[in-house]
């Protein structure tokens, strides 16, 4: 999948992965937070206030969404993004709208 696939489920929570990332390796969005996670397959994570994405992962077609494990999720309200999260989104878009980034189906 394309970035733009994926930035729905990053927005309501949902971990994401690249398939070029080491196995296991997911990120997701805390908004309890406010703070991106790196989470390991070891179970050690990073927080980090930026976006852990460069262009070439804007770029990337190999993104993967990853499904909480029923056992792993609390009934959680799905919380509108924050204004950082808005933020990125807009970067995206724009990034896209300059040419920075080639969707796919823009080929099409």
């Amino acid at each position: 999948m394309k970035f733009g696939e994926v930035i729905d489920a990053l927005k309501n929570g949902l971990p994401i992965r690249r398939n070029a990332w080491d196995e296991g390796t997911y990120t997701y969005y805390d908004f309890d937070k406010y703070m991106f996670v790196d989470l390991f397959i070891n179970g050690n994570f990073y927080e980090n206030q930026d976006a852990p994405f460069g262009l070439g992962d804007l770029a990337a077609d190999d993104w993967e969404i990853h499904e909480w494990d029923e056992s792993e999720e609390e009934e959680e309200e799905v919380r509108p993004p924050t204004p950082f999260a808005k933020e990125i989104i807009e970067d995206y878009k724009q990034a896209v709208k300059n040419g920075e980034i080639i969707r796919e189906e823009d080929l099409l």
